[in-house]
């Protein structure tokens, strides 16, 4: 993979300490907020495990939550980190970036309700000295 710096919004910076010092990391993910490659240059990234810097707006540690096989974060068409929508994760950034979801609205009422349930099954097992009977999540 070949990675085309070009049209990149980094090409004009010339001070590494820029894009590998932790002390700037949101000056770095503000120059890839508005680039043009931002989602080929975290694509490079992933797929050379760049264990440095940041690369398409994504940092170290960002870049290895979506390699890592145990959590399900992935890149959207931006570029951006993101979790599956109807995840509650998900719907807290929907809600950060003044998005709205429609999958993530319902999930959250499905918690919400199942919740309620299982409040209520617990309060009536007490009233009763009854065990509370298991709910599924």
């Amino acid at each position: 993979m070949h990675l085309d710096t070009c049209r990149a919004a980094c090409r004009a910076r010339t001070a590494p300490d820029l894009w590998y010092s932790e002390l700037t990391i949101d000056d770095a993910k503000a120059v890839c907020d508005a680039c043009p490659i931002r989602r080929p240059c975290a694509e490079y990234a992933l797929a050379h495990d760049e264990r440095h810097g940041v690369w398409g707006g994504l940092t170290v540690r960002e870049r290895r939550r979506i390699l890592d096989p145990d959590t399900d974060h992935y890149l959207d068409r931006g570029g951006r980190i993101r979790r599956p929508c109807g995840s509650y994760g998900a719907l807290l950034t929907h809600r950060e970036r003044g998005e709205t979801c429609a999958r993530c609205e319902a999930a959250q009422q499905q918690r919400i309700e199942r919740q309620r349930h299982q409040a209520a099954a617990r309060r009536a097992a007490r009233q009763t000295g009854a065990q509370a009977p298991a709910i599924a999540a």
